[in-house]
Formats: C-alpha cells, structure tokens, sequence
C-alpha cells in the first residue's frame, strides 16, 4: 500500500480535533504561518490547552540496518505510537506526528528553558530514548534524536525545530543510537568560510567552467578531507559544506548558460541526499556524485558529441560572454592553433566562433529583459556591448525585434 494513502487513511480515523492538534506541527515544519502569535490563540484554533513556560520540539529517527532501505510507515506509526505511550504521562501536553520519515513531538513545559524543571523533562525524555535503542522493541533499526532549542513564545517554535532538525547533523558524526542537544551544537557559519576562501572558491567555478572533472573532483575531495578535523567539533559542518559546494557549482552553470533552472532542481535532489544520509564518508560520496551529475547537465547543455577541446571552448564562451573575447585567448585555453579550432568549432557546431558569441550574449539579453528593470545600456554593457545603440542593432538583428519591443512584448512568434 502506497505510504501517504496509507498514512492518509490512519489519520482519517482520527477525530477532526486530533488530526487538528497534528495540523499545528506541520504547520511548523512547512513554515505555514500559524493560527496566532500567542499561545492563547494557539489553544483556541489548534485545540491545546498550553501554558506559559516553554515548548520544545524533537525529532526522531528510524534508521533501518541497510540505510538505503525505506523503513516501513507501519513501523515509524509504531514507534509514534511507543513515544506518545511513553511520555504523555510526563508531559502535560504532548502532540506528535510523522513527517517525511522522521517523527516530531512537540510538548510544553511549563517551566522557563533555563530552571531545574527543564532538567527534569531532559531526564525523562533520556530514558525514553535508552530504552527505544536498547531494549529490543524494535530489532533491525537503530534510531537518532534530537532536541531543539527550547521556544518561550510562539514565534520562536520555527527557530526550534529548524534547532532540532540541524542538531539531527550530528549522527552521521557521532553515529547512531545517540541522542543530540541543539544546546551543545558549536555550528558556525564562520567554519565555512574559513574552508570555502574566496580563492578556493574562484577555483572552483574555475575547474566547473573548464569543465575540468578530474581536477573538480580532486579538488573537492581535498576541502572535504581537510573539514574533517573541525566535523567533529561541529558537525553540522559535514551537511553545511557538501551544500554550499554543490550551491558553489550550480551557480557558476547557471550563470555561465544564463538558465537558473537548469540545474537548480537537481542541486536540491542531491543536498536532499546529503540531509538523508547518517555516514561521514557516504556524505563525501554523495558530494562527488551530486558535483558529477551537475557537470553531466552542464556538458548535454553545451551539446553531446562534440570533442573535449569544443565543449572547453563553448564552456569558456559561456563563462566570458561579458568580455571582449580574442580568438588566441579562447584557442590558448583549449591548447589548439586558432585557425583549427575556427575549423574544428565551425564543424562540430555548424556556426562561427563570433556566432556563437552572439547567440549567448543574446540568450542573456533577452532573459536580463524580460526579468529586470534594468536600462538598455545596463544590459548591453551586462552582454558585453559597450555602445548601446550597437547592442540594439545586434538585438534586432538576431532577435528580429528591438530590445524595448522584446522587453514589453516577448518574442514575435509568441
């Protein structure tokens, strides 16, 4: 049975103020602005009866022995079911909910975060989770919980699951069978930025725009090694930095093919593969992967079939679009005499250099047009054409409309 009707139809037997009670929680978790903005309010629309004091978001998860495996919803209900068992009877008020695999409780305790009471609910919380994990209830899984920063107001409950959900980060460091603390997180934009140096990243885009695959790979593999020593003191780290490569990398295509989605979503589908996975060198993997299927988009855009010393070239073009670009230059960068590959480009692609030049330039032209309010000399100089009046000329001529009657318009056969 597929999962979803199959969770849809056990929370249909629920009753319409329970399934509203869980409505709160994926409210939270889809960033869907909630019924109120105190816990008043709260109360009356989701049907809580919260006090003030603090509210603390965990998440649970079920990881199956082979981690590629999907563990079965039957299960992750079972387990749901264990926890609200466990601790309803330790909190005055308890909800939770199965949300893409994990399981998330929210309760209220009705003491501030900082006083010996939020101690005592962290105590029991713990024997819940030692006896999940140890006591056999649930053989060939292994499980991982996290706890957020603890909310006092209901503007911050986004604050602590997104808490919650980077302290989950810490399995794939410390392993499985643990329970982590957003408390003890030492996560730091600034470990990133120490890594990813504005020459390292330059580089990068370098290798991407080259389409250099050994050296990007190589290159990778060398910042992933070198971050392992700050993983263990922040291991949020190991998810934060495979992401940003792969966001390093998908920007650099999209703005040397002038197509933001081109691979956009794809980037999202790997950095999704890197949240999923709880082994340090699985992540370095997946990163290799995501980086090689990124390159993959990249070279079927600038056309299969082609020698590797014309895609270097497009991809250079691609990449340089906004300068003034020498025939020597662009045959220096693919190691090739610049009569030949003026032969060799015009054979493989059936236009000129200057042609293709011109045809991207005005790819970027027409998508600066028709996305910005910039003026028409902004986007010639954005397009490489200093004299405006020379890019409206060019415009017309390759587009069959001038750049203001494209831009309120579109294209003449639309």
């Amino acid at each position: 049975m597929d999962h979803s009707l199959y969770q849809y139809a056990t929370e249909a037997a629920l009753t319409a103020g329970q399934r509203l009670r869980k409505q709160l929680i994926r409210d939270i978790y889809y960033h869907i602005p909630l019924a109120g903005t105190n816990v008043k309010e709260l109360n009356d629309y989701y049907g809580y009866s919260m006090l003030p004091g603090a509210y603390q978001l965990i998440l649970l998860r079920v990881i199956p022995e082979k981690q590629e495996q999907i563990v079965p919803l039957s299960v992750l209900l079972a387990v749901e079911s264990t926890m609200r068992q466990e601790l309803m009877p330790v909190f005055r008020e308890l909800e939770t909910v199965v949300l893409d695999g994990r399981i998330i409780c929210l309760f209220n305790i009705t003491t501030h975060r900082d006083s010996p009471g939020t101690a005592q609910f962290k105590l029991s919380i713990g024997r819940f989770f030692a006896q999940l994990s140890t006591g056999g209830h649930f053989p060939g899984y292994s499980f991982v919980m996290s706890e957020g920063t603890p909310a006092e107001s209901v503007p911050e409950l986004d604050q602590c699951l997104q808490s919650a959900i980077s302290a989950m980060e810490y399995g794939a460091v410390y392993g499985l069978n643990q329970r982590y603390d957003s408390y003890e997180q030492a996560q730091t934009l600034g470990d990133i930025l120490s890594i990813l140096t504005g020459s390292r990243k330059s580089q990068l885009r370098h290798l991407v725009e080259t389409l250099d695959r050994p050296g990007l790979s190589q290159f990778v593999s060398d910042i992933l090694e070198s971050s392992y020593s700050q993983v263990t003191a922040s291991p949020a780290l190991a998810y934060q930095l495979p992401h940003r490569i792969l966001d390093i990398v998908s920007s650099a295509i999209a703005e040397y093919t002038g197509k933001d989605q081109l691979t956009a979503p794809l980037c999202t589908l790997w950095q999704q593969k890197i949240d999923d996975c709880l082994d340090l060198q699985m992540l370095h993997q997946l990163t290799l992967g995501g980086i090689a299927a990124l390159c993959d988009t990249y070279q079927s855009y600038l056309s299969s079939g082609h020698s590797p010393a014309i895609l270097k070239a497009k991809a250079y073009i691609n990449a340089h679009y906004r300068e003034k670009i020498y025939l020597d230059n662009l045959a220096d960068n693919v190691h090739l005499n610049p009569q030949y590959l003026s032969v060799l480009f015009k054979k493989e692609t059936g236009m000129s250099i200057s042609d293709y030049i011109v045809m991207i330039r005005m790819e970027h032209a027409r998508l600066l047009l028709r996305n910005t309010t910039d003026s028409i000399q902004m986007i010639a100089e954005a397009t490489g054409y200093p004299d405006p009046q020379y890019f409206s000329r060019r415009f017309k001529q390759t587009v069959g409309q001038s750049p203001q009657a494209y831009r309120f318009t579109g294209p003449a056969n639309a």
